[in-house]
């Protein structure tokens, strides 16, 4: 059985390794939800109780939360309302792949909430590449104050803000997973002058 046809039993938990993010098309409506479960079919299910279309899963591929919330800040402009998307070139480029080779269209940086960095290197690393307050306002389509509520809130604000980052980041071809990288440090004994 395709993983993207309707599944007639009710998913048992041995049959998910992880969280998922998905791609669900609207059926007779020219939209694509975009989420993240760890049962889609089941997630699926319950969100077309919800709505007069069905929906039929068109793509997926391991993620998290904070993955999803970075597919959705690169897909903003896209974006209808809530998690659905217009069925366009860009987000159709984002599912084939995902159905094609259950991976995300270009590699999405091991993301982490923004508490467990330090709050100089990531102010530096955006200073670095470009990436200011006026350009993560622009991408999200909020107003600076608001962006600097997200920079400082721990938890989902703080997705909103990493994932703007982020994307902000691939597109300056630099990689934000190196705020968490820590510095090398040096050895005493390799110092000059050190003497045993």
């Amino acid at each position: 059985m395709s993983i993207f046809q309707p599944n007639p039993r009710s998913p048992k938990r041995s049959d998910y390794t992880g969280a998922r993010v998905y791609f669900a098309r609207c059926v007779g409506f020219p939209a694509v939800k975009i989420g993240c479960s760890h049962y889609v079919l089941d997630r699926l299910k319950a969100v077309k109780s919800n709505l007069p279309f069905d929906m039929e899963l068109i793509g997926q591929f391991p993620g998290n939360l904070l993955d999803e919330k970075y597919v959705h800040v690169a897909l903003l402009k896209h974006r209808l309302g809530g998690e659905f998307y217009a069925d366009c070139d860009e987000v159709r480029e984002w599912y084939e792949h995902a159905r094609d080779f259950e991976a995300p269209l270009h590699p999405i940086p091991a993301l982490k909430l923004a508490h467990s960095v330090n709050s100089r290197r990531m102010v530096a690393f955006g200073e670095k590449h470009g990436i200011t307050t006026d350009k993560i306002a622009q991408m999200l389509q909020v107003d600076r104050a608001t962006v600097k509520r997200y920079a400082l809130k721990a938890h989902h604000g703080s997705s909103h803000y990493l994932a703007a980052m982020a994307v902000l980041a691939h597109r300056a071809g630099a990689d934000i997973s190196t705020i968490w990288r820590s510095p090398k440090r040096r050895n005493p004994s390799q110092r000059e002058g050190a003497t045993a």
